[in-house]
């Protein structure tokens, strides 16, 4: 299994490469070189022409299918890291604080009801999180002396698991925003390209 496993490894390597070399290699030291003037010059070229057309069908060609890898790369990262560290974080640091156990559950997002724990009225809790009051998690009023330490261990892997979870939503805005919309301002970019060469060359 060991030619599977480094195979499929140094494909992932291959696929990020990619998008590390074409800007690092191709498009900065270009930019650096040339500025950006090409983008939307005031007399348009050939050269400014093509130039901006090749970059932005490269960009949404590479980025298109980078950015999902990376997707898959951070779903798969917090389901391993930041799931756990939320879950076991989040469980003793509510214990430190003096929070009960609470199991609730719910089918398809109906019938929702608390299995452990003190009775709970969720259409209240759902009208608090409407109105904005949430639960405030620095509120250590009820934390003991004695859990101090408890209380800042899984603090700090809480932490760990939501900022794990805010680069995941992160990335999949990101690809989502790429997916959808970057082949449209890509394509509407070489319209304009176009317009600018061929009618207006000279203007603005």
């Amino acid at each position: 299994y060991g030619p599977l496993i480094a195979g499929g490894l140094l494909r992932i390597r291959l696929e990020l490469c990619v998008v590390e070399s074409f800007f690092n290699e191709a498009v900065g030291p270009f930019i650096k070189e040339n500025g950006l003037n090409w983008i939307l010059p005031f007399h348009e070229t050939v050269e400014t022409f093509l130039a901006g057309t090749i970059f932005a069908l490269a960009t949404t060609f590479i980025l298109v299918g980078s950015t999902k890898l990376i997707q898959i790369i951070a779903f798969y990262g917090d389901l391993v890291v930041g799931g756990p560290c939320r879950l076991f974080g989040g469980f003793f640091f509510d214990r430190a604080r003096g929070q009960p156990v609470t199991l609730d559950v719910s089918f398809f997002g109906f019938f929702k009801t608390r299995l452990v724990g003190p009775p709970v009225d969720f259409k209240e809790e759902e009208l608090k999180k409407a109105l904005g009051e949430k639960d405030n998690v620095l509120d250590f009023d009820n934390v003991k002396p004695a859990d101090v330490p408890l209380l800042a261990v899984s603090g700090g892997v809480k932490v760990v698991g939501e900022a794990s979870k805010l680069f995941r939503e992160f990335i999949e805005g990101l690809d989502l925003f790429v997916g959808r919309y970057l082949v449209l301002i890509a394509s509407g970019y070489i319209i304009l390209k176009f317009i600018h060469f061929k009618v207006f060359p000279d203007f603005p």
